[in-house]
């Protein structure tokens, strides 16, 4: 097997005074990797195969208000659970909306079959990218101390290493009540061009 050549070693050097927030951005052109999943979106609109979802059961007493607020003090620091993506001119373009509350929207199911197709359907629905932030959070309760929480992304805006973040700073939040101390992130997703 042959050696890859290393590039210059100035070529591996981080300069991170060349990196800076920006301003807040309301649109933005596409990253390759997103231009692409717009395309293939374009083509099928109906298929959610590139939805990316956790899901967990909860047990125990839950404070539905606090989760909810979790949520949206989540999107409020990351800009992409709160982007859409619209065609301008036959080309796409990633549009910031400003913070606005998350609403879960809340399920019934009478067991846990029923719940298993609830999830199925939750996060098996395609997206509109245009319409709003190709994101999704579902509380499906089959008692008072027992419900399933889905929470759906589509991967023109997260990946699965977002859904750990995520994941990590809803229950951040969650634990403070649905307010975590969490530092100021230095770039959002729109800035990396």
């Amino acid at each position: 097997m042959r050696a890859i050549p290393r590039p210059p070693k100035e070529l591996c050097v981080l300069q991170p005074e060349t990196i800076s927030p920006g301003q807040p951005w309301t649109e933005y052109p596409l990253s390759y990797g997103q231009q692409r999943l717009w395309f293939l979106h374009r083509l099928n609109p109906g298929d959610s195969t590139y939805n990316t979802s956790y899901v967990y059961r909860l047990k125990g007493r839950l404070d539905t208000a606090a989760l909810e607020a979790s949520f949206t003090a989540v999107a409020t620091r990351h800009e992409s659970l709160r982007t859409r993506f619209r065609e301008v001119a036959g080309e796409p373009v990633a549009v910031v909306e400003p913070p606005a509350p998350v609403v879960v929207e809340r399920l019934t199911a009478a067991d846990e079959a029923q719940a298993r197709t609830l999830v199925s359907t939750v996060t098996n629905t395609a997206f509109d990218l245009a319409a709003a932030p190709p994101f999704r959070v579902a509380l499906i309760e089959l008692g008072p101390l027992d419900h399933v929480l889905c929470v759906v992304l589509h991967h023109i805006n997260g990946d699965g290493w977002s859904l750990n973040v995520l994941c990590s700073e809803v229950a951040a939040h969650y634990a403070g009540g649905g307010v975590a101390d969490l530092p100021d992130l230095p770039l959002q997703y729109g800035e990396h061009r």
